[in-house]
């Protein structure tokens, strides 16, 4: 009887450990998509600051040149 239970004991400890791991396997890939989302974004934001300043830099060498 003892052995029963020690048994089960054992595999309900083997199934709670994989459904922690399994949970903490989902919640990094949820963290490395919100990682992945936030570069993303981040990109997206310097991409359009570079196009300003590249239209700005543009603008002055044009009235610089419209002077010559």
């Amino acid at each position: 009887m003892n052995e029963e239970l020690i048994k089960e004991k054992n595999f309900s400890d083997s199934v709670l450990s994989s459904y922690r791991m399994s949970l903490d396997h989902k919640k990094l890939q949820n963290k490395m998509i919100d990682n992945n989302e936030h570069l993303l974004k981040r990109s997206k934001i310097m991409k359009r600051r570079i196009i300003k300043v590249h239209k700005n830099v543009l603008t002055e060498m044009i009235k610089i040149l419209s002077k010559v």
